[in-house]
């Protein structure tokens, strides 16, 4: 199980790793999970990097689900997921944006309101639409009970609306505008 899944995240194969990355998710955390799984998030191999932020993403969920909180794992992950979010590759970014999601978590700066208005990728932007589309709904549309963060990303997401370039990414906009409760 998990021992061998261990073993595996440090073959010297990045198909390997990244199955082994992926396949950590699947268990529960513990400390010596914790620290494999960060060091695959630094691993020169795009899909080993892609699927550690994924199992992360995929233990917050798990926290959540059992304890009603994703605090408790989110906390762990916060700097490395915030450091996700500058990655050169957009799948990472994608990951990373979908784990900070889940557990609720914000980065200095504002990174969501950034990504918005100035990511290259598509799938980047529609990545933070739909982060943002999640804590709108949690809020029930009321900024007031959002992070300063979140909110200021709000705010840019009303202000892009007008300017997306990408069909894709305008629709969930439109989607996430004509939501019930959803300010315009």
């Amino acid at each position: 199980g998990r021992s061998l899944l261990v073993e595996l995240a440090g073959d010297e194969h990045a198909a390997v790793r990244a199955h082994a990355a992926w396949s950590l998710g699947a268990h529960a955390p513990d400390a010596s999970t914790r620290e494999v799984l960060r060091s695959l998030l630094a691993d020169a191999d795009a899909a080993v990097v892609t699927n550690a932020y994924a199992s992360v993403a995929r233990w917050i969920a798990r926290q959540e689900r059992a304890q009603g909180d994703a605090d408790a794992e989110g906390k762990h992950w916060s700097e490395a997921l915030c450091a996700g979010l500058g990655d050169p590759r957009a799948a990472v970014r994608v990951n990373a944006i979908a784990a900070l999601g889940q557990a609720g978590s914000s980065c200095a700066g504002h990174p969501w309101a950034r990504l918005l208005r100035s990511d290259p990728a598509e799938e980047v932007r529609a990545a933070v639409v739909r982060v943002l589309a999640a804590t709108l709904q949690r809020t029930d549309g009321n900024e007031q009970g959002m992070s300063a963060e979140h909110a200021s990303a709000a705010f840019e997401l009303r202000r892009c609306s007008a300017f997306e370039l990408s069909r894709r990414v305008a629709s969930r906009f439109i989607r996430l505008r004509k939501r019930p409760g959803a300010s315009s």
